[in-house]
């Protein structure tokens, strides 16, 4: 699982924000939304 999650940081920090953020906004509430968008 760590191997897993360390690829994926690796993968949300040359990504794009808009290829990154969007996604995540499927799995935060309204309000977190905001924050992060």
């Amino acid at each position: 699982m760590v191997r897993l999650h360390m690829q994926f940081l690796t993968w949300a920090a040359g990504g794009s924000v808009a290829g990154v953020c969007c996604p995540v906004l499927h799995w935060l509430p309204a309000h977190s939304q905001q924050l992060w968008c």
